[in-house]
């Protein structure tokens, strides 16, 4: 035991001694681009890493290894040329990169030491955006009328061969669940590879409300009836049930439904019953049903 006890001190003697020599070390350091003019775009596919090397002593490469590790770089893309080249020198990068560097540390090589990037003018269109995601409310309430979004258009950029085929920009596929009041959210867009925008988020808001239920008496009616014929339907009315938001309990009517049967049904039936339904509604009414939807009916030409 006393012999493992020294040996293990002189192991950690060697440690510390090594620690204090120095070292160079390999590492990738990730690239990030912002700011490209409004209307631009990287034409070929930009370098993503840079490989550098730096030299100190053991202690610190560890602490650059396992501790503070190297952050993305950020290049900035406003100072583009005429020419339609942007370009980072070796003497750019090194002082970019030596902000993470403690006064010890020396950074020996980079590798590529330089970036050369290409840039091209893109076109620009006008697209409505769409909500892509799911609003769903919390048992006993409901949506109350459509959900909107601002701004409702976007202006992207692309070059024309995308644009041509471009419709609509899409939200984030999100879901909302449980809702039982109104909602105002920011969501991201979902932008298609090689499109750009000067913004990159929308806002939706969607109304939620308490659901109540309502019964009304709608008249039924044909859809069409040839002249020379009349129709008796019996009932004549039909119980609707509908489920709508509280704060359109008192304005909707029988007159907002309309319930009908069809003349196709009529002519040769020998049964003497149809089947009515309802083929109005208003869209905040998630639910509506017939009481009866069975309806016997007398067709008879008029003399």
């Amino acid at each position: 035991m006393i012999f493992l006890f020294f040996v293990c001190i002189a192991f950690g003697f060697w440690i510390l001694q090594t620690l204090q020599q120095e070292f160079e070390i390999t590492t990738p350091i990730t690239i990030n681009y912002k700011d490209m003019p409004e209307g631009y775009a990287l034409i070929d596919q930009p370098t993503k890493k840079l490989q550098i090397t730096v030299q100190d002593k053991g202690a610190v490469l560890l602490n650059y290894i396992f501790g503070n590790k190297f952050a993305p770089i950020e290049l900035n893309l406003t100072n583009k040329k005429n020419d339609g080249t942007i370009s980072f020198n070796k003497a750019k990068l090194e002082s970019i990169i030596s902000k993470q560097l403690i006064n010890t540390t020396r950074l020996i090589k980079i590798m590529p030491d330089s970036i050369s990037l290409h840039y091209g003018k893109l076109d620009k269109k006008s697209v409505p955006v769409r909500f892509a995601g799911n609003i769903n409310p919390a048992a006993g309430y409901l949506l109350d009328g459509q959900i909107e979004i601002d701004p409702q258009t976007v202006e992207v950029y692309a070059p024309n061969s995308i644009l041509d085929t471009l419709s609509y920009i899409a939200t984030e596929n999100i879901s909302l669940n449980k809702l039982t009041k109104k909602i105002n959210k920011t969501v991201r867009l979902d932008l298609p590879e090689d499109i750009s925008t000067k913004s990159t988020t929308v806002e939706i808001s969607a109304n939620i409300e308490e659901a109540v239920e309502k019964r009304l008496e709608v008249p039924i009616s044909c859809d069409i009836l040839p002249k020379g014929l009349s129709l008796k339907l019996f009932p004549p009315k039909v119980e609707v049930t509908c489920r709508l938001p509280i704060s359109k309990f008192i304005s909707v009517n029988a007159s907002d439904f309309k319930v009908e049967v069809f003349y196709n049904d009529l002519i040769n039936n020998k049964n003497g019953w149809v089947i009515a339904k309802i083929t109005r509604k208003p869209d905040f009414v998630d639910f509506a049903q017939l009481s009866v939807s069975r309806v016997d009916f007398i067709l008879e030409e008029l003399r």
